[in-house]
């Protein structure tokens, strides 16, 4: 880089000898492109080393509290695509970025640790067009809105140092770990077991519309 600009230097001294003008203006043609580029070149490994550096650590920490376990009474019900799933376990996850660049989440999943060792999935796929119910009696329900972690995280940049928190729905009750695994923008996933949150933040807001509908008629995925 600095053999470009020292190139550079001795292009000007020579162009102020007119016999040589015309070969002085090319030769500092290419010293420049030389400095335009060497210069790319050096920024670009600073990039590529940061990014190396992000892959070598966790690109992410997730923490839980304010776990809800239905034992009882009010049950909680999630209807998706007209079938009734129960929802036994919601929990509220707190999402922090560690890298030093945005993450743009595409989706998230949640599983647990089966006795072998291996991962089963437990998430409740959300979205839009699934709608959550409260109540003891299917044919009298409430219905509630979660601010779910895939609804507040996909399609969001999570700047560095950024911390998101959201609501999770789960298929089962958790009896061993469970991690969240995110897929982003790039399709990269990557996964994190969900430690235990210290102190209990204020959790997502979760709001009633009071409207009372019956879902006993609907099909039931046990």
């Amino acid at each position: 880089m600095f053999g470009a600009m020292g190139g550079v230097l001795t292009v000007l001294i020579a162009i102020s000898a007119n016999h040589h003008r015309d070969g002085a203006l090319w030769l500092g043609c290419a010293a420049v492109c030389a400095f335009v580029i060497s210069g790319f070149c050096w920024y670009q490994g600073v990039l590529w080393d940061r990014d190396s550096k992000d892959t070598a650590s966790e690109p992410f920490v997730v923490k839980s509290s304010w776990v809800m376990n239905q034992e009882g009474g009010a049950q909680m019900w999630a209807v998706r695509s007209g079938v009734v799933i129960h929802v036994p376990t919601a929990l509220v996850v707190y999402f922090t970025n560690l890298k030093s660049t945005p993450i743009m989440i595409f989706s998230s999943f949640v599983e647990q640790e089966t006795a072998e060792g291996k991962w089963e999935n437990v998430s409740l796929p959300f979205g839009s067009e699934t709608s959550v119910f409260l109540g003891s009696d299917l044919k009298d329900v409430v219905e509630w809105k979660y601010p779910t972690f895939d609804l507040v995280s996909e399609n969001k940049n999570i700047g560095s140092g950024e911390t998101i928190s959201g609501w999770l729905l789960l298929t089962k009750r958790p009896t061993r770990k469970i991690r969240l695994g995110i897929i982003d923008a790039f399709g990269a996933t990557a996964t994190e077991v969900v430690g235990q949150l210290v102190g209990s933040p204020l959790a997502p807001t979760i709001e009633s519309t009071h409207v009372h509908s019956d879902i006993s008629q609907l099909p039931r995925n046990p």
